[in-house]
């Protein structure tokens, strides 16, 4: 589709003003990302797709539609390729712990420091979550389960010490870090054993660290291990 087209799609979007104006931008930006070619080939949807995220994550977290998308620390002036395809992850990882029971409305985003970017809580229990966004090589990996989990555990031993760090210093019972390997997929979440296996995989590379969780997001499918 060409920029003018792709333009007028954003301008007709349902999304925040502000939004709207960062997808202008982005869609305008040389540099290559799977979000910019989805967004160029299929706004229609793409744009749909960002609208209901934002809509859900707007309920979840008790916050305005406007306030949504930068309630992650995303900077409006940040038109890095990798940076919008972050913020979603973090807004998909939001929706996730949501519909596993965890409190909606206590969710709290945070992009300050060392810390961990989701806060939740559940059974009673505290958890500091940190989100990552995997790609590049993560594809191949994928169809290689040893791969992957050479990856996803590198990511692990990178990006848990933030989500730890947050449990020791705000008193949380239990922290997670969660892998979230295609945002460009925004259906409905379901549960996968494959997934879930993964995740076991990595919880043992790791060494069994107690009151960790490892949570894997797969476009709509889903794996956590251990149990909550």
């Amino acid at each position: 589709m060409n920029r003018a087209a792709v333009q007028r799609a954003i301008a007709e979007a349902l999304l925040p003003v502000q939004v709207k104006r960062y997808l202008s931008a982005f869609v305008e930006l040389g540099a290559d990302s799977g979000l910019r070619r989805l967004l160029k080939t299929d706004p229609a949807r793409l744009l749909a797709d960002i609208s209901g995220l934002i809509d859900s994550s707007a309920k979840t977290m008790g916050i305005s539609r406007e306030e949504v998308l930068f309630a992650t620390g995303f900077h409006p002036g940040n038109l890095a390729p990798a940076r919008l395809e972050a913020a979603l992850a973090e807004l998909r990882a939001v929706n996730f712990l949501a519909g596993e029971g965890f409190t909606a409305g206590c969710f709290v985003p945070s992009a300050r420091g060392k810390t961990a970017d989701i806060t939740a809580y559940r059974g009673g229990n505290t958890y500091a979550f940190e989100v990552r966004c995997v790609t590049g090589d993560s594809g191949a990996a994928a169809a290689d389960p040893l791969k992957a989990v050479s990856l996803l555990v590198k990511k692990y031993r990178k990006k848990m010490p933030q989500a730890a760090l947050s449990k020791k210093k705000g008193g949380f019972s239990h922290c997670g870090l969660v892998l979230i390997i295609n945002t460009k997929n925004f259906a409905p979440f379901r549960e996968s054993g494959g997934l879930k296996r993964l995740a076991a995989a990595i919880y043992e590379k790791a060494g069994r660290p107690p009151r960790e969780h490892i949570c894997l997001l797969s476009g709509a499918e889903t794996g956590v291990f251990p149990n909550w």
